[in-house]
């Protein structure tokens, strides 16, 4: 998930120091990326979440909260990972990515 956002980071940065708009390939998978990497984390907190038994469901848990708040993100449209593959392979294939948020 770092890595990922890393590069996400790194190729806006690049973008925006050449004053140029991104292209739509790129944006599109920085979408994906972002939205793979929202996944990576919670699947990640989802494990500890389990594993920590029934003290994880306690309100005051950090674990529970963090387990909660990555499966809001996830539900989010703009970080839905479905959403976003659908989008970044539809511009792969050419096509037109199906949303103006992009």
């Amino acid at each position: 998930a770092k890595l990922l956002l890393a590069r996400v980071a790194d190729d806006i940065d690049e973008w925006a120091n050449k004053g140029e708009e991104m292209p739509l390939d790129i944006r599109a998978r920085t979408r994906a990326d972002c939205a793979w990497a929202v996944r990576q984390c919670m699947d990640a907190v989802e494990i500890l979440y389990i594993a920590s038994g029934g003290s994880g469901l306690a309100n005051t848990s950090v674990i529970q909260r963090a387990q909660r708040d990555l499966h809001a993100v996830n539900m989010h449209g703009i970080l839905m990972l479905e959403t976003n593959l659908d989008i970044y392979g539809r511009v792969l294939l050419g096509k037109s990515p199906g949303t103006k948020a992009i």
